[in-house]
Order: structure tokens, then C-alpha cells, then sequence
């Protein structure tokens, strides 16, 4: 048997794809990572943008990672993303991979009774989701029984008591410790959409990911 990193003494090196982010805002830090339009663009004038630097989004990734993680959240743990895809899309992606879990994501447009089906199929231990997909989960916890933490995206005030990523980022930390992923360790589980067939479940590792870039 292959002695490995941690028995020969030999720290194992993080091929946590998110970590690239934290490389380009070592290298870029002031450099655009996200600009989202605040408005429409009128006669004479720029359209408005709200700008997000690499290093500010590095910073509230890990501040998010770590918020995650205080919760429970960890690897070996699959944990459902539904949030429309923008900034904070984006933002949940790196912090939840940051975590160390693996993220489920299916595209909605498959229909409702697909959608539950995969989410069912993936046994997630948890949802980062808006209120909408959180109603829904509530609805038929039975179907997912696992799902034990679970975090509601939304500004306004709470339908219920919920774990909100306000609350979470009040938790963590810039300068926590977060978990080593290795190139075989799960790192996504994304569902085909089902245009083609009955939709289908695909496991990334980060080493797929890291390949792909």
C-alpha cells in the first residue's frame, strides 16, 4: 500500500480550486473580479456598475467559508446551491468550495418534478438557497432527509427561523484555517439538464476542475 502525504510527514498540497481566486487577488488585488449593473445607461453617460475586487471578494469568500464551516458544514458533505446565477452566485460557489463541501447544482429549467427528483437522487446534507427553494424543501423534508443545515439567502425579514448569510458572515473569519481538498476529492455534483434523456447526475473532482482551467 502507497504510504500517503500525511504518513510520510509531507503536508498535503491544497488543490482546492478556489484557492485560485485567492492566487489572482495575491497577484491582482485591486483588479475587477465582478461588476454588476446598477442601472441603465443614459444619453451621454456610462451605464452604472457596482464593482467587486478580486481581494474583496477573496475576503468575504473565506469569511463565508468559515461561516459554513462553524455551522457544520464540511467535506464528505453535499450541500445544494440555488440561488440565481449573478454576484452572489458566484460569491456562494468559491465560499462553499472554500468549506471543503461538494456543491449540487441543478438547472431549474428541467422542470419541477425532475428538479426534486435529482435533488432527491443527490441526498444533499443541506441547501444554500433563496426562500423559494427553502419552501420547498420544508414542504418535503421527507425527501430529504439529510438536510440538516441549511442557509436561507435573502435581505429581507425572515418567513421563519433561518440561518441567513448576514448571520454567517458575523461568524467567520478572514484569517480562518480552512480545510485541504486533494485532486480526487468531490467537488461538485451538476445535473444535465435532461434535454437529451432522463437527467443525469455528473461528479467533478478538483482535479477535474483545475484541469479544465
Amino acid at each position: 500500500m502507497q504510504a500517503s502525504a500525511f504518513d510520510s510527514g509531507i503536508p498535503p498540497v491544497d488543490t482546492n480550486v478556489a484557492r485560485r481566486l485567492d492566487d489572482t487577488a495575491a497577484d491582482r488585488p485591486n483588479q475587477v473580479a465582478i461588476a454588476v449593473p446598477t442601472g441603465r445607461a443614459r444619453l451621454g453617460l456610462d451605464r452604472p456598475y457596482r464593482n467587486c475586487s478580486f481581494s474583496e471578494l477573496a475576503t468575504r469568500t473565506t469569511v463565508l467559508a468559515d461561516g459554513f464551516r462553524q455551522l457544520g458544514m464540511g467535506p464528505g458533505q453535499r450541500i445544494v446551491l440555488a440561488v440565481p446565477f449573478g454576484d452572489e452566485f458566484i460569491t456562494l460557489v468559491f465560499a462553499l468550495l472554500k468549506a471543503g463541501v461538494s456543491l449540487v447544482l441543478v438547472d431549474p429549467g428541467m422542470g419541477r418534478r425532475n428538479l426534486i427528483a435529482c435533488l432527491e437522487a443527490a441526498q444533499p446534507h443541506g441547501f444554500v438557497a433563496v426562500p423559494k427553494a427553502q419552501l420547498i424543501r420544508r414542504a418535503l423534508s421527507h425527501r430529504f432527509p439529510k438536510a440538516r443545515y441549511n442557509v436561507t439567502c435573502w435581505s429581507g425579514k425572515p418567513l421563519w427561523p433561518s440561518t441567513s448569510l448576514a448571520s454567517l458572515e458575523r461568524l467567520g473569519s478572514a484569517a480562518a484555517s480552512l480545510p485541504v481538498r486533494e485532486p480526487d476529492d468531490p467537488a461538485a455534483i451538476i445535473f444535465t439538464t435532461g434535454s437529451t434523456g432522463p437527467p443525469k447526475g455528473v461528479l467533478y473532482t478538483h482535479a477535474t476542475f483545475n484541469h479544465q482551467i
